[in-house]
């Protein structure tokens, strides 16, 4: 606690410390055993691909890994280069140029992200520069050894899907929402592992108030949606009118909002608890949109709590 002078007494037995940072006092500590191997699975923890990974899983991890460090400025990665080793960060920040960019980063990660699994998968050559912006520690395996550690499970499929989400600018899109760029790098990540790229037409309907349990939500990324609230009586149309070109015209409302690139278009609480939408969503023009399934948000949410909170709030 932080205390003056004048409030220790002469026989409590306390001295008031110096003030300022070169005076603080460090008490030597000794790790406990093991300290090292339990960071090493906290991390892999902490990536949903390999959360949940069975004991004989976690003994290879710890037999295969190996402990890297940069200095600020060093290039841990080229692109166009041929991709050699899996990397998750331990400490520090590293910058992300995208492809063409030998200038600005486009992202930056920080302890718990990862980076170089695509060309270990795919084979071929790494798609961006990625360099250390401080100090730097990670944990790392080599090809081999990573797809080892991924034999008999689904996480191939699931990189392969986070990369193809990376190349469209999803990382962009959650910039420029509100509420996802208060997301950490590791918290963004897991959230484009359940993005869904969707090409939308003008006068798509992509949900409709009141005709079903919420399925979907989406983020935009390219072009307008609408969003209207209608009254009970109108809440739905027959499924004859959805055949027709003018259904989507009926159901607009003048003074319904249109939403732009960034904006995230949900009806949290029916998706969390299996009603309706209170709303129709329109596109109102062609467009680009992720898609965010039921079933995923709701165990990003669970994941994740904090984010409810903030959706909530917005």
């Amino acid at each position: 606690c932080h205390c003056s002078p004048k409030q220790v007494s002469r026989d409590s037995g306390l001295r008031v410390a110096t003030e300022g940072v070169e005076n603080t006092i460090r008490v030597a500590v000794e790790p406990p055993p093991h300290a090292t191997a339990v960071q090493i699975l906290d991390l892999f923890e902490r990536i949903d691909i390999f959360r949940g990974f069975y004991i004989d899983r976690a003994r290879e991890i710890l037999q295969f890994v190996q402990e890297e460090t940069f200095h600020a400025g060093d290039t841990i990665i080229r692109e166009g280069d041929a991709g050699i080793r899996f990397r998750v960060i331990v400490s520090g920040v590293v910058g992300i140029r995208a492809p063409g960019d030998a200038e600005a980063e486009s992202k930056f990660y920080s302890t718990g992200d990862f980076f170089g699994e695509t060309s270990l998968i795919t084979g071929g050559p790494t798609t961006a520069t990625v360099h250390a912006v401080t100090e730097v520690a990670c944990i790392s395996f080599d090809r081999n050894q990573f797809l080892h550690l991924l034999r008999g499970t689904n996480a191939v499929e699931q990189l392969l899907h986070l990369a193809a989400i990376r190349r469209d600018p999803s990382w962009e899109v959650l910039e420029s929402n509100s509420c996802f760029k208060r997301l950490s790098s590791s918290q963004r990540t897991s959230f484009q592992t359940i993005l869904h790229t969707k090409c939308v037409s003008k006068n798509d309907i992509l949900w409709e108030q009141g005709t079903a349990p919420a399925e979907v939500g989406i983020l935009v990324s390219e072009g307008l949606m609408e969003l209207h609230r209608f009254p009970a009586s109108h809440a739905s149309i027959t499924e004859e009118e959805t055949t027709q070109p003018s259904s989507a015209k009926r159901m607009r409302h003048e003074e319904s909002p249109i939403f732009r690139r960034g904006a995230f278009l949900c009806d949290v609480n029916a998706m969390l608890q299996g009603s309706p939408p209170s709303t129709t969503c329109i596109a109102h023009t062609d467009g680009v949109v992720f898609e965010i399934r039921r079933d995923d948000f709701r165990r990003f949410l669970e994941e994740n709590p904090k984010i409810t909170l903030l959706l909530m709030n917005t």
